[in-house]
């Protein structure tokens, strides 16, 4: 059995890593049509082609500094699903904390 473990960055890597302009943006239209569920004790969003027949494989995405639960990360993996066709994970890699964020 594999067992997956998480250490997050230090704080200060995080922060460093942030300016104004990296907080910016907007958010994609429509509604995210995957699911939850928890994979190695992460909870983690899966989006499965719909149209798409599918192909061997998976794609994990690893989530910006908005997170895993943030629209645009959901919409851009079901996006990913159905292009190509393969079953998309959005993991938790954060263990549900939020980002620190500081603007310089």
């Amino acid at each position: 059995m594999c067992v997956l473990r998480v250490v997050p960055p230090p704080l200060s890597m995080v922060e460093a890593a942030v300016c104004g302009k990296c907080i910016t943006g907007f958010l994609h239209e429509g509604g995210p049509n995957g699911t939850v569920t928890s994979i190695a004790g992460l909870p983690t969003y899966v989006a499965k082609p719909v149209t798409t027949r599918g192909k061997p494989g998976v794609i994990v995405i690893v989530s910006d500094v908005f997170g895993w639960e943030f629209i645009n990360n959901r919409l851009l993996a079901d996006a990913y699903a159905e292009k190509s066709g393969r079953t998309i994970y959005l993991p938790d890699f954060m263990n549900g904390l939020p980002p620190s964020i500081i603007v310089r």
